[in-house]
């Protein structure tokens, strides 16, 4: 498994969902990302990684 350098939301796949994460930047809202290993049975929160997001206008 590859370690996760960084965060970026699809925005081609789920432009809604970039859209609605550009709002809430725009509000002032501190967004966190964390690599993490999902199983069936669980997940596990591992170390912070980088957002890289930007304001959609």
């Amino acid at each position: 498994m590859r370690p996760v350098s960084y965060f970026v939301p699809n925005y081609a796949t789920d432009p809604a969902f970039g859209e609605a994460l550009s709002r809430v930047l725009e509000d002032g809202v501190c967004v966190l990302a964390y690599d993490c290993v999902v199983t069936p049975d669980s997940m596990t929160v591992g170390s912070p990684v980088e957002c890289r997001l930007r304001i959609i206008r």
